[in-house]
């Protein structure tokens, strides 16, 4: 299962819902996000148990709600089609959870690396500190991604950081 191909198309259905004018909970919006916090996790330290089992607790979730508003705003038919998206990104082949993007220009061979993607909760300010009080480096690669590498003990705490400051503001 690749929970990066599920964790897009149910954000994919929640931007559809909000361009209808549904109203999206913020623990839902929260879920979602700490979702993808996890999946980052996951990547780094994949055999982790409770990783997974949080990920699928928090999608599962997500799942369940987008698609019983999706049912009740669009019925049954569109219901079904975001089902059968879901249950593909479920049944594709698990290597392409492994995939790992080619490191950012700059960034030291042999160094670990996470890309960064800025929000109004998590900003630039806030991730170049956690990455100087951890005694890593970072990028600033544009106004929305934060490019943060060194070691990789380091790189999985301020990964858990940057998940505790971003559920702490929903």
């Amino acid at each position: 299962m690749t929970y990066k191909e599920r964790w897009k198309i149910l954000e994919e259905l929640l931007k559809h819902l909000s361009s209808k004018g549904e109203a999206v909970p913020k623990g839902l919006l929260k879920d979602l996000r700490s979702a993808k916090t996890l999946i980052q996790i996951y990547r780094v330290k994949p055999d982790d148990p409770e990783t997974i089992r949080k990920i699928e607790e928090y999608l599962d979730n997500v799942e369940f709600q987008l698609i019983a508003k999706i049912q009740s705003l669009e019925g049954e038919e569109s219901a079904k089609r975001w089902m059968m998206k879901l249950e593909k990104a479920r049944t594709s082949l698990e290597s392409k959870e492994e995939e790992v993007s080619k490191p950012p220009y700059g960034v030291p061979r042999g160094k670990k690396w996470v890309r960064i993607s800025l929000d109004e909760n998590l900003n630039e300010e806030k991730v170049v500190k956690a990455a100087r009080d951890l005694g890593l480096e970072f990028r600033v690669e544009d106004e929305r991604r934060v490019t943060v590498f060194g070691e990789e003990e380091k790189i999985k705490m301020f990964i858990k950081k940057m998940a505790e400051t971003s559920s702490q503001k929903t």
